[in-house]
């Protein structure tokens, strides 16, 4: 009988490499591959022999945040090969043989020592009582870590500034968070990644929270997982957390998960780029005339290029032979819209409009839509002027990115009062991940002539909110969760009309903007059906994908209607 053991990945996983590698020395394990879905190992043996191979090779292969599914399915021959897999860099934050014992360094999982980080104390013992001390008696203590300084919070003593919750106790996720058993597994994932989540209702009263989404993981060295465990020990849930460095921090479209942003990176290059250094996005890219290396930079932008192009660039260049693309590039603070390459030149097929204006000046707008439009903000002005009022208290002006136009969102149905855009916009996300159903009502912008083609006109939508909210027909959390939907059909549209015109080989996300979950679940699943998605992996959204695409973009080259 022969056998082959599937674990389909999302990207490399250097430790499954490592395990296929040790288990070919099992006298069963006939070959073992690596492939772009994952990594295989095929054997041969009896029933009795293969079940107890089974059930060794369940128990060795932990999970990884970038598994996708694992399977055995019965084969005829085998495909792979007796020849070790490259390892690579595991990079690990801990395992299972080593989590208890953060002063030594780990074969399996090459994680080093921790002990450079106990700060003068002398033993583990202390170092963990001290800081719990810190915590529990003056409600916050501050950690120098392997991933940088960083302060802790119990939840009664965090504010609005504190946007990630670190969990002391991995069984109480389920129940606090707004979580399946998909992101459940990831945050327990070897890597100890953050995902972006809402809390339910019980635990933002039961802890005063003052955000409706928050970064959310679990501990990812060996001395902050031994505070986390003497905190649960003391009945402490999860405490709030401010750091320095740069996490891991994932989303999911379905059960496939999806890097928003990347500790490091480096590629080996198939076309000389333009320039051999660019910076974009918080991300230095330099060639050295073989392979590009990304690293974070605090120093600004280099040169002027359309981020949306560097995009487009950044992921077309990860293949051999560049494929015929369009980008549907949406950013909080840039150029956003559908882009596509034609010849020289790009060209936005749809964009969004960069106008900044007041939130009540906004509003008002809605009546140069017509009479049904003045009609429907004059019953607003006579029976409901507070909710003008709320809008003119918002200082800020807004663009008409999809943050800004969430943000209004919130505001005009009740969901925030927050003068701030983000976390208005998180009320409208949080609000949406907590919807039940498919259903919900239908809110569509449209568009309008704009410099450089067609635009998005928020307006319509706006107006559809506001009729829904005087007409009390809907939850709130209907309407957040049919903004998001709405939206999502009226762009994959003319992400379709495009792919039709033009017959694209693939249709690349980027930008900031999809660190929103619901807008990328909705997005992918919607796309999906009928055009080839590419996500950015092994890249970002946003930094690293726009970096790398800034070496191949000729600099000052505007886009063009």
């Amino acid at each position: 009988m022969k056998l082959r053991f599937n674990f389909n990945t999302a990207q490399q996983v250097p430790i499954y490499a490592r395990l296929c590698n040790q288990f070919l020395q099992h006298p069963l394990v006939m070959t073992i591959a690596e492939t772009e879905r994952g990594y295989a190992l095929e054997a041969e043996g009896d029933e009795a022999q293969l079940s107890q191979l089974a059930e060794l090779i369940g128990n060795a292969f932990p999970v990884s945040c970038w598994l996708i599914d694992s399977g055995i399915e019965a084969i005829d021959q085998f495909d792979g090969d007796a020849l070790a897999l490259n390892e690579g860099k595991l990079d690990l934050p801990y395992c299972r043989h080593c989590q208890d014992q953060p002063l030594q360094g780990c074969r399996h999982c090459d994680s080093s020592s921790d002990d450079h980080w106990l700060q003068g104390e002398n033993s583990l013992e202390r170092w963990v009582q001290r800081h719990l001390d810190g915590l529990l008696l003056e409600g916050h203590t501050l950690l120098e870590t392997r991933h940088g300084r960083r302060e802790l919070r119990l939840l009664a003593h965090s504010g609005i500034e504190d946007d990630t919750l670190l969990f002391c106790q991995p069984k109480a996720l389920a129940e606090s968070l707004h979580i399946g058993r998909v992101g459940q597994l990831c945050l327990s994932g070897l890597e100890k990644p953050q995902l972006r989540l809402a809390p339910r209702q019980a635990f933002i009263e039961q802890h005063q929270l003052a955000r409706a989404l928050y970064q959310v993981q679990l501990a990812d060295d060996r001395l902050t997982l031994a505070l986390t465990e003497r905190l649960a020990q003391h009945g402490v849930v999860a405490v709030a957390m401010r750091s320095q460095g740069r996490a891991l921090q994932l989303s999911h479209c379905d059960t496939l998960p999806i890097a928003l942003s990347l500790p490091g990176f480096r590629h080996q290059l198939t076309h000389p780029p333009l320039h051999q250094d660019a910076r974009m996005g918080g991300i230095h890219a330099h060639w050295d005339g073989e392979r590009v290396q990304l690293s974070p930079t605090t120093l600004p932008d280099s040169g002027d290029c359309l981020p949306a192009a560097c995009a487009l660039e950044g992921i077309r260049q990860l293949d051999r032979v560049p494929k015929r693309s369009a980008v549907l590039f949406l950013s909080e603070n840039q150029a956003s819209g559908l882009l596509y390459r034609d010849g020289n030149e790009y060209r936005w097929l749809v964009s969004l409009d960069r106008q900044w204006q007041t939130p009540a000046a906004w509003l008002a707008s809605v009546a140069e839509l017509g009479s049904s439009a003045q009609r429907m903000l004059e019953r607003v002005k006579t029976h409901h002027p507070q909710w003008l009022e709320q809008l003119d208290q918002q200082p800020g002006q807004l663009s008409g990115s999809v943050r800004d136009a969430m943000a209004m969102a919130a505001w005009l149905i009740g969901l925030s009062q927050d003068s701030d855009p983000q976390r208005a916009a998180d009320a409208l996300v949080a609000a949406a991940l907590q919807h039940g159903s498919p259903v919900a009502p239908r809110i569509d912008a449209k568009l309008k002539p704009g410099p450089d083609g067609l635009q998005l006109d928020w307006r319509p939508a706006f107006q559809s909110l506001l009729c829904y909210r005087l007409a009390d027909g809907e939850s709130s959390s209907a309407l957040a969760y049919g903004f998001v939907d709405s939206l999502t059909d009226f762009l994959s549209q003319w992400v379709e009309q495009l792919d039709a015109d033009y017959g694209l080989e693939q249709v690349i996300l980027a930008g900031d903007e999809f660190a929103n979950p619901v807008l990328l679940d909705r997005l992918y699943r919607r796309l999906d059906r009928n055009v080839q998605i590419r996500l950015p992996a092994p890249l970002d959204f946003a930094g690293a994908s726009l970096a790398l695409g800034a070496l191949f973009v000729a600099r000052a080259e505007p886009a063009v209607a």
